[in-house]
């Protein structure tokens, strides 16, 4: 199991934000909120673009979330998984930019 202490240096040590190998990012703010996201976009000429997120009020809960075992667990969060929480009415669905 992943101490508490450890997850926050871990974030620390990577500035605050983790990217897994889909692009889905991890943000740490403060010590304790943290915020999962993905911004999706499309390469048209009327831009569209957006974002898939969801966050936690506390470390141990995101880790439960994704059932990390290790740190490098993290860099494994796909968008799949967000998918899911918002399936599920955990994560949210914005607009960030749509042409009008």
């Amino acid at each position: 199991m992943i101490k508490t202490s450890d997850l926050v240096q871990y974030f620390w040590t990577h500035s605050n934000l983790i990217t897994s190998k889909e692009g889905v990012e991890a943000s740490l703010h403060g010590d304790k909120l943290i915020e999962v996201s993905v911004t999706l976009r499309n390469h048209e000429e009327n831009e569209v673009r957006l974002q898939l997120r969801t966050s936690f009020s506390s470390p141990q809960k995101f880790m439960e979330t994704f059932g990390l075992k290790s740190l490098e667990d993290i860099r494994s969060i796909s968008m799949e998984h967000l998918l899911l929480l918002y399936k599920n009415g955990k994560a949210e669905l914005r607009v960030m930019e749509y042409p009008l």
